[in-house]
């Protein structure tokens, strides 16, 4: 089965890819995280910013942890979307019976 990308999500995949490591994601030559990371430590990640008291890294997984939210909201909604524009007569093997 082909899916039908639309030029808004080709738009939003490629500004996706310059949020994560260029060494990842080897169409980029430059993102934000090799941007922020790359002259820190692991000391220095691992320590408390003095104005918010959390850790580098904590603030890392945080930001990751609700971009993932919000992609799988995103994805589900999508899917929803499609379900309800399913031609009409097609139903799933749970609805026939």
């Amino acid at each position: 089965m082909h899916c039908k990308v639309s030029s808004a999500e080709i738009c939003y995949i490629k500004q996706h890819a310059v949020l994560y490591s260029a060494k990842i994601e080897r169409s980029i030559s430059w993102s934000y995280e090799d941007e922020s990371l790359d002259d820190m430590s692991e000391v220095e990640i691992r320590c408390a910013s003095r104005n918010t008291g959390y850790l580098v890294a904590w603030i890392l997984w945080h930001l990751a942890r609700v971009e993932e939210m919000t992609m799988n909201e995103a994805w589900r909604i999508k899917g929803t979307r499609q379900e309800k524009t399913k031609p009409r007569g097609l139903k799933r093997p749970i609805d026939a019976a």
